[in-house]
Order: C-alpha cells, then structure tokens, then sequence
C-alpha cells in the first residue's frame, strides 16, 4: 500500500497538520493520520488548562513566541468560522508582593516585542475593586486576548474536517520502525494495537507529530543534525474546586522553573481548576517512557497546591479542592540554546526531503497548532 503523507499522532497537532495539508492541495492526495491511541489527543492534547495563550511569557525570536502569536489569531478565527465555543476571558498574573512588581513590567515589555496585544497593568488599588479576594501587593498584568476553549470540541472538529477532505485515520495502530528509501520516500512499519499484526506501507512524505513519543523516531532515516536535542519530562497535576469560582477571569501568579505556575482557570461552564504543578520525572528519551505515564494525582500534593493558591487567594479554604487530572509534558532543548523550545525540523534543518519532526510541542502548543500546522504544509509543499 502507498500514501501520499504520514501523519504520525492523532493530537491537536497532527490533526491540524493533516486539515492544513489536505485544504491547501489543489489536487488529491492520499493522507493518513495514524494513533496508537483508542482515543483521539489522550495525552497532551486533552490534558492541559485549555487556554488560549497570548504569548507574552516566551522568549524574543523564540519558535514559541512566533507561533503562540500567530496560532493565537489564527485559532480565534477558526473558532468563530466554526462556531466552535470558546471565551475571551482575559487573565491577571498577579504580584503578590511589591518586590515582585518589577518582574510584570519585564513581562509586559516581552509582550510587546513579541508583537502581543492587549496587555495592560493594573494597580493594586484597581485591583482591590475589581477583584476583592486577590492578595496583589504589586498588582497584575492583565491579558486581555487570553482566553479558553473545548480542545475536544476542536479535535472533533479537526478530524471530521480531515475525513470530509479525503483524509483517513487509523487509531491503535502504532508506528514501529521508519526508513528512508534511496530512491526517496518512505517505508513504514506499522503494529496493530488489537492484534498484534504488522504491517508494512510506503509513502512520500511523514510528519512526526507523535507528541510525548516523538523523539524516539528522531535520526531513523539518517538526518544530518547539527546538534543533539535533549528531552526532559515534567508531570502535572490539577485540582478542582468545590463552589462557585472567585473570578471570570483567569488568574496566574508569576512564572516558575518549567511552568507558568499553579493557576486558577475556568472551563466554558465557569467550574474553576487549580495547576498544573512541576514533578520532574527521571526520564530523559522517548524510549524509556513506556509504560510510566501515570496520571494518577497524588493525595500528598494537596499542601503543596493549598500553599500556592493561598499565595493569591488567602482566604481559601483547605478543603475546598479536591483532586481532578494530570497531564504530561515533552520539554525539547537543542545542545547550543538554553531554554526549552518547539523544535521544528524540516530537511532545510536535518536534509532528508520529505520529513518532518515536530518536537517539544508542549505548552503553548494548543495555541500554535493552526500556526505549526501552516509551516509543515509550507515545508513540505511549497519549498
């Protein structure tokens, strides 16, 4: 059997790859999106605050601050086009403490280089009014285009846009063994998850969108690369809360070693959660991920978490969480940069045509998925 294009992982961001390839085609084409999941985005894609970033946290010329931006607009347009429900609800990330009031105009001024709109400051005396239970001592940064959505109402939108395109998708069928061919293209071993049975397929193009996993296809079909990648996970945790949510907004304090901090969101019915939290795990490649994804949330985090909402909010009670979800994040640093970054390689990056690796797309990876996804169709279609 022979494809056109292999989408490797059914996320948010192997969905929106497959839509944006197949609506950008003027002729058919055959694509297949392949998920060794039962379940559509069980990972990354659905475990997460499901927030729409502005993109003000990440660093100048950064591949995170570009596309969070971008896939930012992109997304609302999306959103709106397909009547999909979501909130502009705007977020606060909160000074608790004069001393820290210098690090929000640092945020501010980083928001405006990166081209993000609607940040303003507001003082503690605002605040006071508009938010009387928040503890700000140095008063907040307001965000207003950050808002939230459904990421499964956007995955189910994604893939029937897939299918009504001529897209095909297989889940539990896991990629097992990827190799470039010398006359160009690629062939690809593929396990049945049911079953057990391989099977092999040829095609002209893969991307590896495999999210948490993708690593481990890294280097398979002999690409040429300048620097070594090094992986990292984090696990993390949220709590929800039992009553009514003190704020419409979202609320965040200021930002921690591998995350933005154990934050107040809302979903679309205004329930309000707590998280995540940072549990650097001892793994470091796709290979020895295994069998340890556990998303079980612990008991013995709830001091932690009480601790760090009380920061904001002090007078929230002890047993007003209990807990809810976690997820998992892939953390991709290249060997000469010194923070985590999306990488992003296509053959201009490792050589071989055809093939690209989308690795590291943790947060804000469900905001820059439309974006991403525009890239992969450009490096592979219009290069």
């Amino acid at each position: 059997m022979h494809v056109n294009t292999l989408v490797i992982g059914g996320g948010i961001i192997g969905l929106s790859v497959a839509q944006s390839i197949l609506n950008t085609q003027n002729s058919p084409l055959t694509l297949v999106i392949l998920e060794k999941e039962s379940h559509w985005g069980s990972h990354s894609s659905s475990r997460n605050s499901e927030v729409i970033h502005a993109g003000f946290y990440y660093p100048q010329l950064s591949n995170k601050a570009h596309y969070c931006v971008k896939g930012r607009r992109l997304l609302y347009s999306y959103l709106k086009s397909r009547n999909i429900k979501h909130q502009r609800c705007g977020k606060l990330v909160v000074a608790s403490t004069v001393n820290e009031e210098s690090k929000l105009y640092s945020l501010l001024e980083n928001g405006k280089v990166n081209d993000v709109e609607g940040l303003s400051l507001l003082s503690p005396r605002q605040l006071r009014k508009e938010e009387p239970w928040l503890h700000c001592r140095g008063g907040a940064l307001h965000s207003a285009q950050t808002g939230i959505l459904d990421s499964h109402h956007l995955m189910k939108s994604l893939r029937r846009e897939v299918m009504e395109l001529g897209g095909e998708a297989l889940t539990q069928h896991e990629l097992v063994h990827l190799e470039a061919q010398v006359s160009g293209g690629f062939t690809v071993t593929i396990k049945s998850q049911t079953n057990s049975e391989l099977f092999t397929l040829s095609c002209d193009r893969v991307v590896n969108a495999s999210g948490l996993w993708g690593t481990q296809y890294l280097g398979l079909c002999g690409e040429k690369l300048e620097q070594e990648y090094h992986t990292r996970y984090a696990l993390g945790c949220y709590w929800s809360l039992q009553g009514q949510s003190p704020s419409h907004r979202l609320i965040y304090p200021l930002p921690e070693d591998g995350g933005l901090g154990i934050h107040l969101t809302i979903d679309l019915q205004g329930r309000a959660r707590f998280g995540p939290d940072v549990t650097w795990l001892d793994i470091d490649s796709a290979q020895d991920l295994g069998a340890q994804v556990n998303y079980a949330v612990p008991w013995d985090s709830h001091g932690k978490f009480v601790k760090a909402i009380r920061r904001y909010w002090h007078d929230l009670a002890m047993d007003s969480i209990m807990p809810d979800y976690a997820g998992m994040r892939v953390k991709v640093r290249r060997e000469d940069q010194s923070v985590n970054d999306f990488q992003l390689l296509g053959p201009n990056e490792h050589g071989v045509e055809g093939l690209i690796h989308l690795l590291g797309i943790e947060s804000p990876g469900l905001t820059s998925a439309l974006a991403i996804a525009e890239w992969v169709s450009q490096q592979l279609f219009l290069a």
